[in-house]
């Protein structure tokens, strides 16, 4: 499933795909939190910024400058979002409408390095009256990104787990 998770959006040829981002934990809850744990140190760099859905302005969620330790918030800011340890990027109070791609860029003096990361929240819903197989599946859009909606039923009670993956 993780080749699922990693695969990118065609972007321009010029980033350099170097940066490994991890979610901790990989599948959280709807309603808590997740942080998007971008792997190595800031040495060398001197910003980042961090991106939803697209490399955009209109999609720039905030950028840290480390010459004076500021965070500046932008356009896709929501509030619930703050700056971690090596530029990691912490969201609380998960929603449905965060399951997008996510972006990180950290620039220096003479070049820039990416990192992306697809996050997928994991919904609980508890119905008695639905009777599903083991496993339906469905496809939904979000953003113009199909996405695979998968229901798996727990065989002891009426709970069912809800997964929303990127579908290619």
């Amino acid at each position: 499933m993780s080749y699922i998770l990693s695969s990118c959006l065609s972007l321009a040829s010029a980033l350099n795909y170097t940066i490994l981002v991890t979610v901790d934990p990989w599948f959280p809850l709807v309603g808590m939190g997740a942080t998007l744990v971008a792997k190595g140190g800031m040495e060398n760099f001197i910003s980042c910024s961090w991106y939803r859905w697209e490399i955009s302005d209109p999609s720039l969620i905030l950028v840290y400058d480390t010459s004076t330790k500021k965070v500046q918030h932008k356009p896709a800011y929501t509030g619930r979002e703050t700056l971690r340890k090596n530029c990691s990027l912490y969201i609380e109070k998960l929603s449905i409408e965060d399951i997008t791609y996510f972006f990180i860029l950290k620039n220096s003096t003479t070049s820039s390095e990416a990192g992306q990361v697809f996050l997928v929240i994991k919904g609980k819903m508890f119905l008695e009256s639905v009777k599903l197989d083991a496993l339906e599946e469905y496809s939904a859009s979000f953003h113009t990104l199909k996405l695979y909606v998968l229901l798996l039923k727990c065989p002891i009670s009426s709970s069912l787990e809800l997964y929303l993956l990127p579908k290619f």
